[in-house]
């Protein structure tokens, strides 16, 4: 019965909705949904069982769509994180969290906006208006039935019991029963985020302001005398309980008063404007600096009437003329304004007219504020204005309705409306004036130039009674359009341009590809919002010759989505689709489908089968696309139109009586085969069932693979799992029999969270049943993991290498909610062989991190959740982000291997991880990094992130120059590889700038790393790889040479590379090449490997001969070295353009490449040199003769240079011109080096002390240990004998200094010892005697000596009187 009660509830609260995929070719923005899933109530052990996990497990944004419901924003909140979730009628369970896990009233519920909802998710929707950008959608675990989580049917407590705000402070503390407050804000506080709580959750709580009302996510706008309403439990809004009466609270915004705001000002008179309307900061204190006095504590009108003088007058306007211009009385009364003496003048702000809010004493309107006493807040808009009329102040203050979108050439109607400016305090607010102006009849229309505020007036263009205007958009288009004055009809009318209407680029193009024998002719409608226009664009238009077609030529039309619709010669209409023209396009060249069918004998379409036509776009666009008919030969067929180059797909599904025994059948062409008209058809196959039986826990999947790109994933009939195992039942289409070329197999995938993923293929057209066990997911087998990288030992043909379909730069740049279609291709293709019939798919990870290295949410990656190698990258927020992409191992038993025991894929080998950088809302895609590679001399073009791998020798990492635009900077993030690839932030490090600019980037090593470029703070990236190899000089018997040998003008030289591996990698029907190491001598001629074999398309990266070059040294060669550089080229064999993966789309084939090809030339050796005879002996002579003069800092050449001669032979060294200079460096090197420790030794005395006697003496004896030679170089010899000195002369006052501390208690008998004292003190210099620490003590004694011997008077003792 619990179970029944929860199940109930849950279903009311989260019943489920599907979202289906649009095809809109330009979805509407609408905005997002913040959906949050969270377990805050389980947190502890029950029964036993602790929760799967605990906190909050989702919290992101999810983009909506016209089909958007709640259930679904949900589902792709979860879908995008990976996490898993059950339920079709209501959520069970969330990654692993399922209901009553947590007790018998336990389970998912789900608010919102804080509200518990009456009825299920799937009613709350976008196309119904109840689900709208900036909702919470909030999913909990309740553990009793919703009371822990706020929302009860107990009680129907209306209050709220907790408010807060983003910014300031609430007076007094919230408590339920206390309905007004005051919150008090700074003044840079433009807006506040109200975040109420109600008591009950099954009420809803609203904020609003002036009966506007604000989503709990959305940013208020707020002012000073702001009132915010909070209401919760109103009993006219949706509940599932029933309130009696609502709960209000009130909340006063008192706000600091700012010292200056931005405000935008506009100025005009004679109905112009009398300087460039802008927005400009305004001081608090602007209108005192120039003698004016407002009653306002922050920013007035005054202030801003003040600032708009400046503008309009400049140096002429200062504290001692701005009486000429401007006078206003200490009311606020202006008398004189923009130098003239008028009352005819005003003001508005924000196109309302300023008052206090309090009703006026009579009754009518408001009662008017002055520019003195009218406060100005951040963002405002304040008109200043003179009137035309200065009589009958009959100047209408207009607003104009108009299209946001134009075009030069359009046709447009705009309306005015006005209202008397001088009677616009009739009304509160500037929304309420406006409701209540009327037609205004007369009136002219005009085009604001933003930058100067001249207003150019439209020929012809005046409203009529309606207030309308019609008039033809041309070459004086700004994109703010305002009512204009019109003396002679003597409307007036003050300006007030509209926002800017964006200009629609307008493209002349060819609209081809037609033909009298298929699609003739088209009409065309514009498409916006998903609706098709009423007019067609081509009417009265005839299509013209094309060679042997025909086309609409020269047709002009504005950038945006149509509908185009097309016909036969003999007017049928043939189907429709949605083209989207953009500024750049020159032609769109059409074709049909002149025949969609099934062609099973007998069948009739709508009888026995269905057509569900498709078209997507070359770069990967749905089209809306609708079908039509055709008569071809007789026989009338369902047909459609397409733009030749799209993938065009058709789904015949069996229904009716067919339905059981068939099942749906797909044909598609794409690329190359819909350049001309096609026909779709294809036997709808008969049904086939497979069963596989996998270890408990396993996912199954089984379905057919077709031609290279196509995997077709079919929904289980029925899944069973029980203690043994996980059992699923497929109904799989039976595909032809074994043939040359046949691409249709049938595959079966299973997947194990603790095992290798498992794939295996064939045609089974009878009632199969397989067996997946644990040995062949490899469960708890630690030699063979999801994570095992094998580098050819087990299989040649099996790199872990990764094509991506992002550019050659690897950046791209997205705006906050933008999306963009990511592929991701195994490389190795894990194929059977060449006839590539049986690929599988290895499991791919994403990870994205910040510039940092730390993870991070700036974008999200959805992967699809049959082929994780294809996703949806979303932008979330601005910033930057690294993507990493990873796949783990698998097992293909068909998969093409050198060991037909061995059937494992290697996991993706770290240094080969895929990376791809994507900004959020900071394009840098206009930086000219001119990051190019020369192709050996060939030609230069752009270094691609994939193909061109920058190999080196030795262990420092490859460099890699280049030259951007000026005015650029340039970091580096390296990456670390282990057992995976990391990044730790960028740095300038290695980085390095020539005179002419040129930046180089060193210490690239092993893996993938990003350069970024910057410039005005803006930022691109470029992606490269490098790739630390080797080489080998092998003899005619393939024996290595030692690196130094010496060979001879006209010598053959085996050139053996090791770790090279292709760039160009086979892929199935886009790479199928064969590459070649090509070297470049110094005298330009060419030496390649492998010229004659077809097998490097297949082995070259693991085979050791495919990567050996011959190269001839010239017979007239007179050098002592031939140096070579080098490339990898594409060879023979066939297939597209490199970098034509990144057109690769799984399920449509391969797109037109639009980026410049690098070529064949891919990839960068460096320079390596054959040493001829006499190279080494040369080498040591020049490490000679560039030691120069001997210094200290010569050491590293002498030593380099001693080595490099003691590498040679006795007969080589004996033919060292140079040797002397050598042994002489060496002795000028010993006596340099002698003399610094002298020096040293010298310095290390420091300040002299009686201490340091010890390291004097040590100075002086290796002082004199040195030859004269060596003496003559110690450059501190002053210092020591400055010590010496310095040491005599504390010594000698030390042994003074003894001698007085000798002296002790001063008697008659300690004469001699003062006198012996004294006499040493007296033989002191007088440097000497100032260091005599005792002196005081001899001079003390000496007194003392002095009194003991000085002579004393007799004394009498007294004795008392005799009586």
């Amino acid at each position: 019965m619990k179970k029944k009660i929860l199940s109930l509830l849950l279903a009311l609260v989260m019943a489920l909705s599907l979202v289906p995929t649009s095809v809109l070719a330009a979805p509407v923005d609408l905005g997002k949904a913040h959906v949050i899933v969270e377990n805050t109530t389980f947190t502890k052990p029950v029964d036993g069982k602790a929760p799967a996990w605990t906190g909050t497990l989702v919290d992101t944004w999810v983009k909506l769509t016209e089909d958007s419901t709640m259930m679904g924003c949900v589902f792709e909140a979860l879908d995008a994180k990976g996490y898993t979730h059950t339920g079709t009628t209501y959520i069970s369970e969330i990654n692993g969290l399922s209901e009553f896990g947590g007790g018998g009233q336990s389970g998912w519920m789900g608010t919102l906006n804080d509200w518990f909802t009456n009825e299920g998710f799937s009613g709350f929707t976008v196309a119904a208006g109840t689900l709208e950008a900036g909702d919470e959608i909030r999913v909990m675990y309740s553990c009793a039935y919703g009371d822990d989580l706020g929302g009860s049917w107990g009680n129907n407590d209306t209050t709220v019991k907790a408010l807060t705000f983003s910014a300031g402070e609430l007076s007094p503390a919230f408590y339920k029963d206390t309905h007004s407050y005051t919150l008090k804000l700074a003044a840079d506080v433009s807006s506040v985020v109200v975040t109420p709580t109600a008591s009950n959750k099954n009420f809803q709580v609203r904020t609003s302001v002036d009966g506007t009302e604000y989503k709990r996510t959305a940013e208020i706008p707020v002012a000073d005398g702001t009132v915010i309403t909070v209401k919760c439990g109103d009993p006219s809004w949706p509940s599932m309980n029933q309130a009696e009466k609502a709960e209000e609270y009130t909340i006063t915004v008192e706000q600091a008063a700012p010292a200056a705001v931005k405000v935008t000002l506009r100025s005009q008179a004679a109905g112009g404007y009398l300087h460039a309307p802008q927005e400009v900061e305004v001081s608090a204190l602007e209108a005192e600096k120039y003698g004016f006095t407002d009653a306002v504590e922050g920013v007035s009108a005054l202030d801003a009437l003040v600032k708009a003088h400046e503008l309009a007058f400049g140096d002429a306007f200062t504290k001692e003329t701005a009486g000429k211009y401007l006078d206003v009385g200490s009311t606020g009364w202006i008398s004189k304004i923009f130098g003239v003496e008028t009352y005819a003048c005003g003001f508005y702000v924000n196109g309302g007219y300023p008052n206090d809010g309090t009703p006026a004493y009579n009754g009518v309107g408001y009662n008017g504020t002055m520019v003195t006493n009218t406060p100005l807040l951040n963002g405002d808009v304040v008109d200043f204005y003179i009137m035309s009329d200065e009589n009958r102040y009959s100047d209408y203050y207009t607003w104009v309705d108009a299209p946001a979108e134009m075009y030069v050439g359009q046709e447009v109607t705009a309306t005015v409306t006005g209202f008397y400016a001088m009677e616009g305090y009739r009304y509160k607010t500037p929304a309420e004036l406006k409701a209540a102006a009327k037609p205004l009849k007369g009136a002219k229309l005009g085009w604001v130039n933003p930058e100067t505020g001249a207003v150019t007036v439209i020929d012809g263009a005046v409203t009529d009674k309606k207030g309308q205007a019609t008039f033809t958009v041309a070459d004086g288009f700004t994109g703010y359009l305002t009512a204009v004055n019109n003396e002679d009809a003597k409307v007036y009318a003050l300006l007030n341009p509209t926002a800017k209407v964006k200009e629609v680029p307008v493209a002349t193009l060819d609209l081809t590809g037609l033909h009298s024998a298929q699609l003739a002719s088209l009409k065309l409608y514009s498409y916006a919002g998903g609706v098709k226009g009423d007019v067609d664009l081509l009417a009265g238009k005839s299509t013209v010759a094309d060679g042997y077609k025909l086309k609409y030529a020269d047709v002009k039309l504005p950038v945006g989505n149509y509908w185009a619709q097309g016909y036969n010669e003999a007017g049928q209409y043939n189907g429709g689709i949605v083209v989207t023209v953009a500024e750049d396009t020159t032609a769109i060249a059409f074709s049909r489908t002149y025949g969609i069918y099934a062609s099973n004998s007998g069948w009739v379409e709508n009888t026995d089968y269905t057509i569900d036509y498709q078209v997507v776009s070359a770069d990967g666009m749905n089209r809306k696309a609708e079908t039509g008919t055709s008569t071809n030969w007789g026989t009338t067929r369902t047909s459609g139109i397409f733009v030749q180059g799209d993938t065009v797909k058709a789904t015949l599904t069996p229904i009716g009586d067919k339905a059981a025994d068939y099942v749906a059948a797909t044909v598609s062409k794409t690329g190359r085969q819909t350049e001309s008209a096609i026909e779709l058809y294809a036997s709808i196959p008969a049904a086939t069932r497979v069963t596989v039986n996998a270890p408990k826990g396993s996912t199954i999947s089984a379905g057919i693979f077709r031609n290279y790109w196509t995997y077709e994933f079919v929904e289980a009939a029925s899944v069973t799992e029980n203690a043994d195992g996980v059992s699923a039942t497929f109904t799989l289409p039976v595909v032809s029999a074994d043939g040359y070329l046949n691409y249709n197999h049938h595959f079966i995938r299973v997947q194990h969270p603790d095992g290798v993923t498992y794939w295996t293929f064939g045609k089974w057209n009878t009632a199969q049943e397989f067996t997946v066990t644990s040995n062949d997911l490899h469960i708890g087998d630690s030699s063979f993991t999801k994570n095992t990288v094998n580098r050819f030992d087990k299989n040649i043909y099996d790199l872990g290498n990764v094509y991506l379909t992002v550019n050659q730069q690897g950046y791209k740049n997205v705006d906050v909610g933008q999306t963009f279609d990511l592929n991701v291709f195994r490389n190795w293709q894990a194929i059977e062989s060449f006839i590539n019939a049986q690929i599988a798919l290895p499991d791919v990870h994403y990870r994205v991190i910040d510039e940092n290295g730390n993870d991070s949410d700036i974008v999200t990656i959805a992967a699809d959740s049959n082929n994780s190698g294809v996703a949806t990258v979303t932008g979330n927020k601005a910033g930057t982000a690294i993507v990493l992409v990873t796949y783990d191992a698998m097992t293909h038993m068909q998969g093409q291997t050198s060991d037909s025991e061995y059937h494992g894929m290697s996991a993706i080998w770290p240094e080969f991880t895929g990376v791809f950088v994507v900004s959020v809302g900071a394009d840098g895609t206009a930086i000219e990094t001119n990051a190019v590679m020369d192709r050996l001399g060939a030609k230069t073009t752009p270094l691609d992130a994939e193909h061109d791998i920058l190999y080196y020798f030795d262990g420092q990492g490859a460099s890699y120059s280049f030259k951007p635009e000026e005015g650029c900077t340039v970091t580096v993030a390296r990456s670390t590889v282990t057992d995976k690839m990391s990044f730790n932030g960028f740095t300038a490090d290695g980085v390095t700038v020539a005179a002419d600019g040129t930046v180089t980037v060193t210490g690239l090593t092993t893996g993938r790393h990003i350069i970024c470029v910057e410039k005005d703070g803006v930022k691109t990236y470029q992606v490269v790889t490098a790739r630390g190899v080797s080489y080998d000089f092998l003899d005619a018997d393939g024996k290595v040479l030692p690196k130094t040998t010496e060979f001879k003008a006209g010598d053959k030289v085996k050139i053996q590379f090791n770790g090279l591996v292709n760039p160009v990698e086979k892929m199935a029907g886009v790479y199928n090449r064969t590459p070649i190491v090509t070297l470049l001598g110094e005298n330009s001629t060419q030496f390649a490997s492998g010229k004659g074999s077809m097998s490097g398309t297949y082995d070259f990266s693991s085979t050791a001969s495919q990567q050996a070059v011959t190269v001839t040294i010239p017979e007239d060669w007179s050098e002592i070295s031939y140096t070579l550089t080098g490339a990898i080229t594409a060879g023979r064999g066939w297939g597209q353009a490199t970098g034509a993966h990144r057109a690769a789309r799984y399920g449509t084939g391969l797109g037109k490449y639009t980026e410049t090809t690098i070529g064949d030339i891919m990839s960068q050796l460096p320079a390596l040199s054959l040493k001829l005879e006499g190279w080494y002996v040369n080498d040591v002579i020049e490490k000679i003769n560039a030691i120069g003069e001997v210094t200290l800092a010569s050491e590293e050449a002498i030593t380099a240079a001693r080595a490099a001669y003691e590498a040679l032979t006795e007969a080589q060294q004996a033919q060292v011109t140079n040797y002397d200079k050598l042994t002489a460096a060496e002795a000028r090197l010993a006596d340099l080096k002698a003399a610094k420790a002298v020096d040293d030794m010298i310095d290390a005395i420091g300040e002299v002390t009686l201490e340091s006697e010890n390291a004097i003496d040590a100075a002086r004896a290796a002082y004199e240990a040195l030859t004269e030679a060596q003496q003559a170089e110690v450059k501190s010899y002053d210092k020591l004998t400055a010590a010496e000195a310095r040491l005599a002369d504390l010594k000698a006052a030390k042994a003074v200094d003894e001698k007085i501390d000798a002296i002790g208690d001063v008697t008659l008998e300690t004469e001699s010892a003062i006198d012996a004292a004294r006499a040493a003190y007296k033989a002191l210099t007088e440097a000497q005697q100032a260091e005599v620490k005792s002196y005081d003590k001899l001079t003390a004694a000496e007194a003392r000596l002095a009194d003991l011997k000085a002579p004393r008077p007799w004394t009498r003792r007294s004795t008392p009187s005799a009586r």
